[in-house]
């Protein structure tokens, strides 16, 4: 009997407890973010930027789209006309359509990789990833099919799980081919060889 009722005061100071831990915001377990929770916040974050980008530099070429049609000497307009074709080239750039570093931006490579020296986001840093190319494929532990710094960081962006770096984990989307046209990938490859 002294046996059932200590279960049952027992079991009531749990069900307190749970209760008590349930209504109290402060007992509430709160799960830790993951580096990859980090990174896909920046990812978005890297998004919502380059789709701000995006709407201003297309707004920029819309006005002087229509500041072009309106001029009425053939030396204006041809001015309007280079202006317009100057502003719809930048506002391409900021959409991933110019230089490899706005590719880089715009396709979100910067919430998970740094240009800085050792600085480490979630994927390994790409400053001087050009040089270090050479000795990763030239490592016995390399597994994948580059033969020149090139190919190395083009298949590092296509084929990421080709060739995983020591002490990192396979995180990036394998997606890139499908979704970076290959004169911007072009770019974007050649930017990160001269960093």
């Amino acid at each position: 009997m002294h046996f059932i009722k200590s279960m049952g005061l027992l079991m009531v100071i749990i069900f307190s407890l749970t209760l008590t831990a349930c209504g109290n915001p402060a007992m509430a377990v709160v799960p830790t973010p993951t580096p990859r929770d980090a990174a896909l916040e920046r990812l978005f974050q890297a998004q919502q930027q380059a789709t701000a980008a995006a709407s201003e530099s297309s707004a920029a070429a819309e006005t002087s789209a229509e500041t072009s049609t309106e001029s009425s000497t053939e030396t204006s307009a041809e001015t309007s006309a280079e202006t317009s074709a100057e502003t719809q080239a930048s506002a391409a750039g900021s959409t991933g359509g110019g230089d490899g570093q706005q590719i880089f931006t715009a396709n979100g490579c910067v919430a998970c990789h740094s240009l800085e020296p050792d600085k480490v986001l979630v994927g390994p840093s790409l400053a001087g990833v050009g040089t270090r190319a050479a000795d990763r494929i030239a490592a016995a532990d390399y597994t994948g099919t580059a033969t020149s710094a090139e190919e190395y960081i083009h298949e590092s962006i296509v084929n990421p799980n080709a060739y995983v770096v020591p002490d990192f984990v396979p995180a990036m989307p394998p997606t890139y081919e499908q979704t970076i046209p290959p004169d911007q990938l072009d770019q974007l490859v050649s930017y990160l060889g001269s960093l």
